[in-house]
């Protein structure tokens, strides 16, 4: 099934997965490029269980960024698994789905020959259980087996964005993993 984003958006106007959007900057001469795209934007239905089927799911492939694709499973009709990355997998686990609209996004990388290259994303969240409900900023490390990791949470502080933003810069240099992705089978 085949669907835009406007669609999808409205299937999904409760969800609470934000992303802050960040003006593009470069850090210094050769540094960091950022770029914002919708989320999830255009995204085809690739699996989900079937009548009768225990649990209760439905796995979408959005289009992302460049040919790096957003992995976007929501369980349970109320929290959602989000990986960045051509290997099917989650970076971003038991997030709300309940969403604010029109929050994009935010890719960190290089140009290299004309081209964007990204090397992480940045999104707000919001998790189950946490009353008030906190916006967590999350980094995510794209890493070169195809898959992505958190590297960094920021909650809500003074100066959150600032404080993502630094992380996401030092995540593009070198970062170790919070946790390892979790594969799915193909």
């Amino acid at each position: 099934m085949r669907f835009e984003a406007a669609a999808l958006l409205l299937f999904l106007k409760s969800m609470v997965f934000t992303v802050f959007l960040l003006t593009p900057t470069i850090h210094t001469a050769a540094e960091v490029t950022w770029i914002a795209t919708p989320f999830p934007g255009e995204c085809d239905e690739i699996d989900s269980t079937r009548p009768g089927e225990p649990g209760d799911y439905i796995l979408y492939r959005c289009r992302g960024i460049q040919k790096i694709p957003n992995w976007v499973i929501f369980h349970e009709g109320y929290r959602q698994s989000i990986g960045f990355g051509k290997i099917k997998h989650f970076s971003v686990t038991e997030a709300d789905i309940n969403r604010k609209l029109n929050w994009p996004l935010v890719w960190g990388g290089h140009t290299i020959s004309g081209e964007f290259v990204p090397e992480v994303v940045m999104g707000r969240f919001t998790f189950p259980g946490d009353e008030p409900r906190h916006e967590y900023l999350l980094v995510v490390r794209l890493l070169d087996n195809g898959t992505s990791c958190v590297v960094g949470v920021v909650g809500p502080e003074k100066n959150q964005n600032d404080k993502a933003r630094e992380i996401a810069v030092a995540a593009v240099k070198k970062w170790k993993c919070e946790a390892e992705p979790q594969l799915l089978a193909e």
